[in-house]
C-alpha cells in the first residue's frame, strides 16, 4: 500500500480492501482494515511509525495489533464521528469488522487459532 509519500511503502501483515476500484497489482491505497503482528523488533514501528500514517487514510476503519508473544490484541476503530477509539480484545469478546460488503466478527480464538506459545 502506497502511503505518506510517494517513496514510502508499507506492506501490512493483513489488509482488507473493500473498494473494488482500488485494484493496483502491487499496492493498495484504500484499505478498510489493517492488522500487524507485533514482535519485539516490530512493535515500536507498528505503533509509532506506521499507525500515525495509517490513521490519516480516509478509508481505514480498523487497525489491529496482535502480539506474537502472548494472546493480546490492541485495536483501533473509527467511530461514527470519524474519531479514532481504541480497545483491547478480551477473552470471549468479539470485534465486528464491516468493510463495504464484507462483514465478520473476530475473536481472540480466531486470531490465535493454531498458535502455540
Amino acid at each position: 500500500m502506497a502511503i505518506f509519500r510517494k517513496d514510502v511503502y508499507y506492506y501490512p501483515d493483513v489488509m482488507l480492501v473493500g473498494n473494488k476500484a482500488d485494484n493496483a497489482e502491487f499496492y493498495k491505497e484504500q484499505p478498510c482494515f489493517i492488522a500487524e503482528v507485533q514482535s519485539k523488533s516490530t512493535a515500536r514501528i507498528d505503533r509509532h511509525e506506521k499507525w500515525p500514517v495509517y490513521a490519516h487514510l480516509p478509508s481505514l476503519r480498523y487497525y489491529l495489533l496482535a502480539d506474537s508473544r502472548q494472546r493480546q490484541v490492541d485495536y483501533f476503530w473509527r467511530d461514527e464521528s470519524g474519531a479514532w477509539q481504541n480497545g483491547i480484545l478480551a477473552e470471549g469478546q468479539g470485534l465486528d469488522i464491516a468493510c463495504d460488503d464484507y462483514h465478520t466478527r473476530l475473536s481472540l480464538a480466531d486470531i490465535y487459532e493454531d498458535v502455540v506459545f
